[in-house]
């Protein structure tokens, strides 16, 4: 199942992957830009990750094979481009963030996508997932197949989600790292008091809920 993603560009704008290595993993996968291009990408330093648009518009990037790493991390170049999750496939990923995506509105909900948020299974790391993005809310069952996952550092800082669904952590025993993963979250009213429940493994929770300022109970 492949990774897509929306992007809006204006005529003559370039767009780069923001892929990298994890460890021994290396990217290799076929890319779809969405206006007819394509390519493949056999390293994260390929030129073929980086693609030029001749005319401006709305394109859905297609990536099917291995992408380890997909990594916005608040790049100018890159992070207003993005304007939607369209699904996360299924590409061996193991670290993921949006970080800085603004116009990223939503994450998209598991019967929308191929399969659903088993794409997500290897993920270790979801540092920075949706930080600063524009999504308000969090689907129940995101992170229901992420088993591996032992960082949530910033997963949905500054965002304006209005609350945390019940269960949204409980398949994540691996975890160790929640430092400020709800940070400024401004309109947060409340969340479950058992949020943490199954988190046995978790050693850091510094600034979980930092600046939460209209939080006031579980």
């Amino acid at each position: 199942a492949p990774f897509k993603i929306g992007v809006n560009v204006t005529s003559g704008q370039t767009f780069t992957l923001p892929i990298a290595d994890y460890g021994p993993l290396s990217p290799n996968f076929g890319v779809s830009w969405g206006d007819g291009a394509s390519g493949t990408v056999t390293s994260s330093s390929d030129p073929d990750r980086i693609h030029t648009y001749s005319s401006g518009g709305t394109y859905t990037i297609t990536i099917t094979g291995l992408m380890p790493s997909f990594k916005v991390a608040n790049n100018s170049a890159i992070r207003l481009l993005i304007t939607s999750i369209i699904d996360f496939g299924r590409v061996g990923l193991r670290e993921l963030d949006f970080f800085g995506c603004t116009n990223i509105s939503s994450i998209p909900a598991s019967g929308t996508m191929a399969v659903g948020y088993e794409g997500l299974e290897n993920v270790i790391t979801f540092g920075n997932f949706m930080r600063s993005t524009g999504i308000t809310s969090i689907p129940a069952d995101l992170f229901d197949f992420a088993t591996n996952a032992t960082t949530f550092t910033d997963s949905f800082s500054f965002t304006s989600i209005t609350s945390i669904p019940n269960g949204l952590f409980d398949n994540n025993v691996a975890a160790t790292n929640f430092s400020s993963c709800f940070n400024n979250c401004q309109s947060l009213s409340s969340y479950p008091s058992t949020l943490f429940d199954t988190n046995v493994n978790v050693v850091n929770f510094s600034s979980t809920f930092r600046n939460c300022k209209s939080l006031t109970a579980p």
